[in-house]
Protein backbone atom coordinates (compact mmCIF):
# COMPACT_ATOMS: atom_id res chain seq x y z
CA UNK A 1 0.00 0.00 0.00
CA UNK A 2 2.59 2.54 0.67
CA UNK A 3 2.86 3.38 -3.62
CA UNK A 4 -0.70 3.93 -3.06
CA UNK A 5 -0.15 6.23 -0.04
CA UNK A 6 2.47 7.92 -1.59
CA UNK A 7 0.46 9.02 -4.46
CA UNK A 8 -2.53 9.50 -2.54
CA UNK A 9 -0.95 12.34 -0.98
CA UNK A 10 0.62 13.84 -3.91
CA UNK A 11 -3.23 14.02 -4.88
CA UNK A 12 -4.27 15.78 -2.01
CA UNK A 13 -0.98 18.49 -1.97
CA UNK A 14 -2.18 19.37 -5.77
CA UNK A 15 -6.20 19.43 -5.08
CA UNK A 16 -4.70 22.48 -2.37
CA UNK A 17 -3.17 24.22 -4.83
CA UNK A 18 -5.80 23.99 -7.31
CA UNK A 19 -9.60 23.98 -5.59
CA UNK A 20 -9.67 20.57 -6.06
CA UNK A 21 -10.05 19.77 -9.45
CA UNK A 22 -7.02 20.31 -11.93
CA UNK A 23 -7.96 22.50 -14.18
CA UNK A 24 -6.61 21.29 -17.39
CA UNK A 25 -9.66 21.53 -19.38
CA UNK A 26 -8.31 18.95 -21.60
CA UNK A 27 -6.85 16.12 -18.93
CA UNK A 28 -10.84 16.72 -17.66
CA UNK A 29 -12.35 16.26 -20.32
CA UNK A 30 -11.36 13.00 -21.10
CA UNK A 31 -11.08 11.58 -17.57
CA UNK A 32 -14.71 12.60 -17.89
CA UNK A 33 -15.91 10.76 -21.45
CA UNK A 34 -13.97 7.99 -20.17
CA UNK A 35 -16.22 7.65 -16.81
CA UNK A 36 -19.25 8.73 -18.60
CA UNK A 37 -18.62 6.38 -22.32
CA UNK A 38 -17.77 3.04 -21.35
CA UNK A 39 -20.90 1.77 -20.75
CA UNK A 40 -20.81 -2.13 -18.81
CA UNK A 41 -22.97 -3.31 -21.52
CA UNK A 42 -19.76 -3.15 -23.42
CA UNK A 43 -18.24 -6.31 -21.91
CA UNK A 44 -10.18 -13.78 -4.61
CA UNK A 45 -9.26 -10.47 -3.42
CA UNK A 46 -7.13 -9.47 -0.74
CA UNK A 47 -8.42 -8.44 2.50
CA UNK A 48 -7.30 -5.18 4.05
CA UNK A 49 -8.08 -3.73 7.19
CA UNK A 50 -11.42 -1.68 6.30
CA UNK A 51 -10.23 1.40 6.70
CA UNK A 52 -7.58 1.40 3.66
CA UNK A 53 -10.72 -0.67 1.62
CA UNK A 54 -11.89 1.41 -1.55
CA UNK A 55 -14.39 3.37 0.00
CA UNK A 56 -16.27 5.32 -3.44
CA UNK A 57 -19.66 7.28 -2.80
CA UNK A 58 -21.40 5.83 -0.75
CA UNK A 59 -25.34 6.87 0.51
CA UNK A 60 -28.39 5.75 2.70
CA UNK A 61 -31.66 7.23 1.73
CA UNK A 62 -34.52 7.40 4.06
CA UNK A 63 -37.93 8.43 4.22
CA UNK A 64 -39.85 6.34 2.19
CA UNK A 65 -40.87 2.91 2.41
CA UNK A 66 -38.13 0.42 2.29
CA UNK A 67 -34.37 1.61 2.29
CA UNK A 68 -32.43 2.19 -0.21
CA UNK A 69 -28.99 2.23 -0.72
CA UNK A 70 -26.74 4.46 -3.88
CA UNK A 71 -23.26 3.55 -4.90
CA UNK A 72 -21.29 5.18 -7.05
CA UNK A 73 -19.48 3.46 -9.44
CA UNK A 74 -16.51 3.49 -11.63
CA UNK A 75 -16.65 1.35 -14.59
CA UNK A 76 -13.33 -0.15 -14.81
CA UNK A 77 -10.91 -0.84 -12.31
CA UNK A 78 -8.52 -3.77 -10.47
CA UNK A 79 -8.77 -6.97 -8.40
CA UNK A 80 -7.08 -5.07 -5.56
CA UNK A 81 -10.33 -2.44 -5.26
CA UNK A 82 -12.28 -5.24 -3.44
CA UNK A 83 -13.80 -5.95 -0.96
CA UNK A 84 -14.97 -2.82 -0.86
CA UNK A 85 -15.24 -0.74 2.43
CA UNK A 86 -16.97 -2.67 4.94
CA UNK A 87 -20.39 -0.20 5.08
CA UNK A 88 -20.84 -1.21 1.92
CA UNK A 89 -20.22 -4.34 1.82
CA UNK A 90 -22.63 -4.68 4.36
CA UNK A 91 -24.90 -2.91 2.79
CA UNK A 92 -25.12 -5.36 -0.36
CA UNK A 93 -25.74 -8.03 2.30
CA UNK A 94 -28.11 -6.66 3.38
CA UNK A 95 -30.49 -5.88 -0.16
CA UNK A 96 -33.07 -7.71 -2.01
CA UNK A 97 -32.65 -5.92 -5.18
CA UNK A 98 -29.41 -4.98 -7.03
CA UNK A 99 -30.22 -2.32 -9.25
CA UNK A 100 -28.04 -0.84 -12.01
CA UNK A 101 -28.11 1.88 -14.99
CA UNK A 102 -29.02 -0.84 -17.64
CA UNK A 103 -30.13 -4.81 -16.23
CA UNK A 104 -27.00 -6.28 -17.59
CA UNK A 105 -28.69 -9.97 -15.99
CA UNK A 106 -31.13 -9.88 -19.15
CA UNK A 107 -29.59 -8.00 -21.69
CA UNK A 108 -30.01 -9.32 -25.69
CA UNK A 109 -26.93 -8.29 -26.73
CA UNK A 110 -27.45 -8.67 -30.11
CA UNK A 111 -30.03 -6.58 -29.70
CA UNK A 112 -28.19 -3.65 -28.03
CA UNK A 113 -25.61 -4.21 -30.90
CA UNK A 114 -28.33 -3.50 -33.50
CA UNK A 115 -29.60 -0.57 -31.86
CA UNK A 116 -26.34 1.16 -31.34
CA UNK A 117 -25.70 0.94 -34.67
CA UNK A 118 -28.36 2.56 -35.71
CA UNK A 119 -27.16 5.43 -33.77
CA UNK A 120 -23.70 5.19 -34.63
CA UNK A 121 -23.90 5.11 -38.44
CA UNK A 122 -25.06 7.49 -40.69
CA UNK A 123 -28.11 6.72 -42.63
CA UNK A 124 -28.56 9.63 -45.23
CA UNK A 125 -25.49 8.58 -47.04
CA UNK A 126 -22.97 10.77 -45.41
CA UNK A 127 -19.38 9.95 -44.30
CA UNK A 128 -17.05 10.36 -41.76
CA UNK A 129 -14.45 11.63 -44.18
CA UNK A 130 -17.11 14.43 -44.52
CA UNK A 131 -17.00 16.07 -41.62
CA UNK A 132 -13.48 15.37 -40.37
CA UNK A 133 -10.16 16.19 -42.08
CA UNK A 134 -8.46 13.34 -43.58
CA UNK A 135 -5.36 13.45 -41.04
CA UNK A 136 -8.06 12.79 -38.65
CA UNK A 137 -9.52 9.85 -40.31
CA UNK A 138 -6.40 8.05 -40.98
CA UNK A 139 -5.13 8.63 -37.60
CA UNK A 140 -8.39 7.04 -36.15
CA UNK A 141 -8.08 3.66 -38.83
CA UNK A 142 -4.76 2.99 -37.36
CA UNK A 143 -6.35 2.42 -34.30
CA UNK A 144 -9.00 0.89 -35.60
CA UNK A 145 -7.45 -1.29 -38.45
CA UNK A 146 -5.99 -4.24 -36.35
CA UNK A 147 -9.30 -4.50 -34.58
CA UNK A 148 -10.33 -5.63 -38.33
CA UNK A 149 -12.25 -2.55 -38.78
CA UNK A 150 -11.42 -1.31 -42.27
CA UNK A 151 -11.43 2.20 -43.81
CA UNK A 152 -14.62 1.61 -45.73
CA UNK A 153 -16.34 0.24 -42.47
CA UNK A 154 -14.79 3.07 -40.46
CA UNK A 155 -16.18 5.52 -42.85
CA UNK A 156 -19.78 4.82 -42.20
CA UNK A 157 -20.03 5.86 -38.36
CA UNK A 158 -19.90 9.12 -37.43
CA UNK A 159 -17.38 10.72 -35.27
CA UNK A 160 -18.42 10.21 -32.00
CA UNK A 161 -18.72 6.62 -31.85
CA UNK A 162 -14.95 6.99 -33.52
CA UNK A 163 -14.27 8.31 -29.89
CA UNK A 164 -16.16 5.34 -28.28
CA UNK A 165 -13.95 2.71 -30.34
CA UNK A 166 -10.45 4.78 -29.57
CA UNK A 167 -12.19 5.02 -25.87
CA UNK A 168 -12.14 1.23 -25.27
CA UNK A 169 -8.69 0.71 -26.73
CA UNK A 170 -7.31 3.19 -24.48
CA UNK A 171 -8.76 1.21 -21.90
CA UNK A 172 -7.68 -1.96 -23.34
CA UNK A 173 -3.64 -1.11 -22.73
CA UNK A 174 -4.29 -0.08 -19.10
CA UNK A 175 -3.90 -2.45 -16.35
CA UNK A 176 -7.31 -1.38 -15.83
CA UNK A 177 -10.30 -3.66 -16.69
CA UNK A 178 -13.86 -3.81 -17.08
CA UNK A 179 -14.10 -7.15 -15.66
CA UNK A 180 -13.24 -5.38 -12.26
CA UNK A 181 -15.75 -2.48 -12.85
CA UNK A 182 -18.29 -1.85 -9.62
CA UNK A 183 -21.71 -3.13 -11.42
CA UNK A 184 -19.54 -6.53 -12.74
CA UNK A 185 -18.20 -6.92 -8.97
CA UNK A 186 -21.92 -6.78 -8.04
CA UNK A 187 -23.52 -8.38 -10.67
CA UNK A 188 -20.63 -11.13 -9.70
CA UNK A 189 -22.48 -11.52 -6.51
CA UNK A 190 -26.07 -11.63 -7.10
CA UNK A 191 -26.65 -14.76 -5.48
CA UNK A 192 -30.25 -14.94 -5.31
CA UNK A 193 -31.01 -11.25 -5.58
CA UNK A 194 -33.68 -9.47 -8.26
CA UNK A 195 -31.70 -7.68 -11.07
CA UNK A 196 -33.47 -4.31 -12.15
CA UNK A 197 -32.08 -1.42 -14.17
CA UNK A 198 -33.31 2.16 -14.10
CA UNK A 199 -32.31 2.93 -17.92
CA UNK A 200 -32.47 1.43 -21.82
CA UNK A 201 -29.36 1.59 -24.42
CA UNK A 202 -31.29 4.10 -26.34
CA UNK A 203 -31.30 6.85 -22.24
CA UNK A 204 -27.37 6.18 -22.46
CA UNK A 205 -26.88 6.89 -26.31
CA UNK A 206 -29.63 9.67 -27.08
CA UNK A 207 -27.05 12.36 -25.65
CA UNK A 208 -24.60 11.34 -28.47
CA UNK A 209 -27.00 12.09 -31.12
CA UNK A 210 -27.35 16.08 -29.64
CA UNK A 211 -23.71 16.79 -30.42
CA UNK A 212 -23.44 18.83 -33.65
CA UNK A 213 -20.97 17.98 -36.52
CA UNK A 214 -18.38 20.51 -35.06
CA UNK A 215 -18.48 19.26 -31.88
CA UNK A 216 -18.16 15.56 -32.68
CA UNK A 217 -14.93 16.45 -34.53
CA UNK A 218 -13.24 18.56 -31.71
CA UNK A 219 -14.75 15.59 -29.59
CA UNK A 220 -12.74 13.06 -32.00
CA UNK A 221 -9.85 15.16 -32.51
CA UNK A 222 -9.06 15.59 -27.94
CA UNK A 223 -9.62 12.15 -27.73
CA UNK A 224 -6.79 10.95 -30.06
CA UNK A 225 -4.68 13.91 -28.62
CA UNK A 226 -4.75 12.28 -25.05
CA UNK A 227 -4.37 8.08 -25.65
CA UNK A 228 -1.11 8.19 -24.18
CA UNK A 229 -2.50 9.94 -20.86
CA UNK A 230 -5.39 7.72 -20.12
CA UNK A 231 -3.88 5.73 -17.82
CA UNK A 232 -2.55 8.15 -15.83
CA UNK A 233 -6.09 9.79 -16.31
CA UNK A 234 -7.82 6.76 -15.00
CA UNK A 235 -5.83 6.24 -12.40
CA UNK A 236 -5.82 10.08 -11.07
CA UNK A 237 -10.33 9.11 -11.51
CA UNK A 238 -9.20 5.84 -9.45
CA UNK A 239 -7.39 7.06 -6.47
CA UNK A 240 -10.43 9.78 -5.80
CA UNK A 241 -13.29 7.26 -6.25
CA UNK A 242 -11.41 5.34 -3.72
CA UNK A 243 -11.19 8.04 -1.53
CA UNK A 244 -15.06 9.03 -1.72
CA UNK A 245 -13.60 12.38 -2.79
CA UNK A 246 -16.85 14.04 -3.06
CA UNK A 247 -15.48 17.71 -3.77
CA UNK A 248 -13.40 15.89 -6.79
CA UNK A 249 -16.43 14.24 -8.63
CA UNK A 250 -18.44 17.59 -8.03
CA UNK A 251 -15.71 19.70 -10.04
CA UNK A 252 -15.92 17.48 -12.71
CA UNK A 253 -19.42 17.55 -13.02
CA UNK A 254 -19.36 21.11 -13.29
CA UNK A 255 -16.78 21.62 -15.55
CA UNK A 256 -18.25 18.82 -18.07
CA UNK A 257 -21.13 20.95 -18.19
CA UNK A 258 -19.96 24.29 -17.56
CA UNK A 259 -17.00 24.46 -19.82
CA UNK A 260 -17.98 22.81 -22.43
CA UNK A 261 -16.65 24.17 -26.00
CA UNK A 262 -20.01 24.61 -27.82
CA UNK A 263 -23.49 24.74 -27.47
CA UNK A 264 -24.19 21.58 -28.88
CA UNK A 265 -21.50 19.88 -26.45
CA UNK A 266 -23.19 21.63 -23.32
CA UNK A 267 -26.88 20.56 -24.17
CA UNK A 268 -25.12 16.91 -24.99
CA UNK A 269 -23.46 17.11 -21.31
CA UNK A 270 -26.49 17.95 -19.64
CA UNK A 271 -28.68 15.74 -21.51
CA UNK A 272 -25.63 12.95 -20.26
CA UNK A 273 -26.24 14.04 -16.66
CA UNK A 274 -29.02 15.91 -15.55
CA UNK A 275 -31.48 14.91 -17.80
CA UNK A 276 -30.45 11.00 -16.95
CA UNK A 277 -30.54 12.08 -13.37
CA UNK A 278 -34.04 13.06 -13.36
CA UNK A 279 -35.09 9.90 -15.03
CA UNK A 280 -33.31 7.78 -12.98
CA UNK A 281 -34.62 9.82 -10.07
CA UNK A 282 -38.15 9.10 -10.54
CA UNK A 283 -37.43 5.40 -10.99
CA UNK A 284 -35.85 4.98 -7.58
CA UNK A 285 -38.73 6.70 -6.10
CA UNK A 286 -40.88 4.14 -7.21
CA UNK A 287 -38.28 1.87 -5.67
CA UNK A 288 -38.65 3.86 -2.56
CA UNK A 289 -42.50 4.09 -2.60
CA UNK A 290 -42.81 0.36 -3.68
CA UNK A 291 -45.34 -1.70 -1.47
CA UNK A 292 -43.16 -4.95 -2.04
CA UNK A 293 -40.78 -3.93 1.36
CA UNK A 294 -37.74 -4.62 -0.07
CA UNK A 295 -33.91 -3.41 0.44
CA UNK A 296 -32.69 -1.65 -2.94
CA UNK A 297 -28.92 -1.39 -3.56
CA UNK A 298 -28.56 1.13 -6.71
CA UNK A 299 -25.27 1.20 -8.33
CA UNK A 300 -24.56 3.89 -10.98
CA UNK A 301 -22.24 6.16 -12.06
CA UNK A 302 -19.93 7.82 -9.34
CA UNK A 303 -21.13 11.99 -11.42
CA UNK A 304 -24.85 10.85 -11.20
CA UNK A 305 -23.90 10.76 -7.64
CA UNK A 306 -22.42 14.20 -6.98
CA UNK A 307 -23.29 17.83 -7.62
CA UNK A 308 -26.51 19.89 -8.79
CA UNK A 309 -29.16 17.84 -10.62
CA UNK A 310 -27.96 14.96 -9.42
CA UNK A 311 -30.13 12.03 -8.07
CA UNK A 312 -28.68 13.01 -4.68
CA UNK A 313 -29.96 16.25 -4.95
CA UNK A 314 -33.42 15.46 -6.73
CA UNK A 315 -33.81 12.90 -3.87
CA UNK A 316 -33.34 15.63 -1.03
CA UNK A 317 -35.32 17.98 -3.29
CA UNK A 318 -38.09 15.91 -3.01
CA UNK A 319 -38.12 15.65 1.34
CA UNK A 320 -35.75 12.18 1.33
CA UNK A 321 -32.86 11.68 3.68
CA UNK A 322 -29.89 11.49 1.91
CA UNK A 323 -26.83 10.18 4.38
CA UNK A 324 -23.42 8.85 4.00
CA UNK A 325 -23.40 5.26 4.15
CA UNK A 326 -19.84 5.29 5.80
Amino acid sequence: MAAREKKAKEIKKEKKKTGGVKRNKRKGFLSLMILLMIFTVMGCAEETAPEENARGIFYQVTGGENPVYLFGSIHVGEEEMYPLHSSVEEAFEASDVLVMEIDLDNLDEMAMAQEMMGYAMYSDGSRMRDSISEDTFNELLAYAEPLGIGEDILDLFRPWYGTMILTEIAVGRTALSQEYGVEMYFLNRKEEREVLGMETVTDQLHPFTLLSEESERRYLEETLAEMDTVEEDLRELLEHWEEGDLEYFEGLRRQSINEAETESLQRSQIALLDERDQNMTEKIQEFLESDQEKTYFIVAGALHLVGENSIVYNLESLGYQVEPGY
